[in-house]
């Protein structure tokens, strides 16, 4: 049971890789360009740093428009690395939208002290710094942010290592760097493997928590070969689209109740065309019959 349960869940990485590119094109991004364009780098960074619970959604926004006002139409590399000033700036600007003051401990070093930290080591680019480390040392660097904790280092090393580049020559054991670990990483976890001891008891609330629980989930997927990352994005995207993907797989209401048995039947295969069709009605602004 384990053993398919898991294969099933990797099954809709896909379904996670094709909703992130047609989000990705939402922003005007493209991912193959991010290493060369230092501005979209961090652009693409906005994107995940505020995914916490209880954290405004409109932040992102702000977070971009504040790093444009910063810049007052000048390039952001010659800015970032030029002008002292410019990291205070964009976080001035960020308070100005964000209403009501947001939490500074846990916002002011994601939107400025990052920017600090990248003119320390001379390189505008985010993804390029990051890539000149080892995994390790990328995830630790992340992790040195203030507000940025284990799961949100993990959530973006993940999607650039899946849609920007892997890092090369990663010992297996440290692709518990890429396991950002909420509470569906830590549900279906514990259904694939029942008998591991998880120790989730305490709630994963500090960091030192979350990462054994990283290493730990790391190890199973590869003690059954089965790919970490896979398994982590496909995880997350059934467990937070379950009921959605139950209506459309055609999963009467009451099999919903048992996940793991309900999870069997799905085809991420349909699933992954849904998405296709879904953008596809949408350019063309119709409606997409689920």
């Amino acid at each position: 049971m384990s053993l398919v349960l898991a294969q099933k869940l990797c099954d809709f990485a896909s379904c996670y890789d094709l909703a992130h590119k047609i989000w990705m094109s939402g922003l005007g991004l493209d991912e193959r360009e991010l290493v060369n364009d230092a501005y979209g780098a961090m652009i693409f960074y906005t994107a995940y740093v505020h995914e916490r619970q209880g954290s405004n959604p409109r932040f992102p926004l702000y977070h971009r428009e504040a790093l444009r006002k910063g810049l007052d139409g000048k390039q952001f590399d010659y800015v970032l690395l030029s002008d002292v000033n410019f990291p205070k700036r964009v976080w001035k600007y960020f308070l100005s939208f964000a209403k009501p003051k947001p939490n500074e401990k846990i916002t002011a070093g994601v939107v400025y002290q990052i920017l600090d930290k990248m003119r320390e080591e001379h390189q505008p680019n985010l993804i390029s710094l990051l890539w000149s480390k080892s995994i390790l040392s990328a995830f630790n660097w992340l992790r040195s942010v203030r507000g940025i904790g284990p799961k949100l280092a993990a959530f973006f090393l993940r999607d650039i290592w899946s849609f920007i580049g892997a890092w090369e020559n990663t010992p297996k054991d440290n692709l518990f760097c890429l396991q950002p670990i909420d509470r569906w990483i830590i549900f279906w976890s514990e259904k694939c493997w029942s008998d591991a001891h998880w120790a989730t008891n305490t709630k994963l609330q500090t960091d030192s928590a979350k990462i054994r629980f990283a290493k730990k989930l790391t190890s199973e997927c590869l003690r059954l070969e089965i790919n970490p990352v896979s398994f982590n994005k496909g995880a997350w995207f059934v467990g937070s689209h379950f009921e959605q993907i139950s209506r459309f797989c055609n999963i009467p209401e009451e099999m919903q109740i048992d996940m793991s048995q309900c999870v069997l039947p799905f085809s991420a295969q349909k699933v992954f065309e849904g998405i296709k069709e879904l953008n596809k009605c949408d350019k063309h602004h119709k409606i997409f019959p689920v």
